[in-house]
């Protein structure tokens, strides 16, 4: 089954999603994680666009799905960028497979609402549509994209979960989803030492209560990740594996970059084993 929310950690994904929106330059946070974002941004600056690469390796994950035979893309990891911050993320796959079918989950309700409201008034209702919807509920993000060969793209978030909640996420998507699925994931990775240590910190404060303790959040690293695709029936696709988002103007192939002060944003898609 599904894993629950946890209290206590990231029991409120809509923070999360809201802050790594805040990164992105969006402003529909709350006043907290707005905050949060402006400081994480004055200390590290780099992660601004860290988090533009994010949305275009998302965008073309989904093109590499579509054509590769995935009748729909979830997108669980995206906002839905306005002119200032390029495309959204679904375009450059609509118009590569006419056929595809795109939603947005977000487990926030005005989120969702304002993502129907563009998509409404792009005119593209009839091949996108948005959904109130955790990523946590892995049945029923599969019922809404229709079933079959489909990508769910994903920022896991797993520096705000221990890793047994990640574990369980990512196992359940191993289980539900059909052969030829994939998934596309983009997190949070912070760097070693008190300056990662300081960032966590920030992150954890980020998805806290207005008001309450504030919330742990988690380092974890490709390692971590490769262990849990692997024990979950998802295999990596590698080249180019597990690599760092600013291999964007690479082709996908991996290469080594200087440790960025604060940590970084690392990529992957894995396969749905048969």
């Amino acid at each position: 089954m599904s894993p629950a929310p946890l209290p206590g950690t990231a029991r409120d994904a809509q923070a999360a999603a809201r802050l790594i929106g805040g990164l992105r330059g969006n402003f529909l946070g709350r006043p907290r994680e707005r905050e949060i974002a402006a400081a994480i941004l004055a200390r590290w600056p780099h992660f601004a666009g860290l988090v533009r690469d994010a949305d275009r390796f998302h965008s073309r994950a989904a093109v590499h799905a579509v054509l590769g035979g995935a009748r729909a893309v979830v997108l669980g990891a995206s906002g839905y960028p306005l002119g200032r911050h390029g495309p959204p993320v679904h375009h450059a796959a609509m118009a590569a497979a006419p056929e595809a079918r795109f939603t947005y989950a977000s487990a926030d309700p005005v989120i969702a609402k304002i993502r129907a409201g563009w998509i409404r008034r792009a005119g593209e209702q009839d091949r996108v549509r948005a959904a109130c919807r955790r990523l946590g509920d892995v049945a029923g993000i599969i019922a809404d994209a229709g079933g079959g060969a489909i990508q769910v793209q994903m920022w896991l978030c797993a520096q705000w979960f221990p890793a047994w909640y990640a574990r369980t996420l990512l196992a359940e998507y191993g289980r539900l989803l059909a052969p030829g699925s994939s998934v596309a994931v983009t997190w949070i990775s912070a760097a070693a030492g008190p300056d990662g240590d300081a960032l966590l910190r920030l992150l954890g404060d980020g998805v806290s209560p207005d008001g309450g303790q504030p919330c742990r959040a988690y380092r974890h690293g490709r390692e971590d990740m490769a262990a849990w695709l692997d024990a979950a029936g998802l295999a990596l696709i590698d080249p180019p594996g597990i690599t760092d988002v600013r291999a964007h103007d690479q082709q996908w192939a991996d290469r080594q970059f200087a440790p960025l002060p604060g940590g970084t944003i690392l990529e992957l898609v894995a396969t749905r084993r048969a």
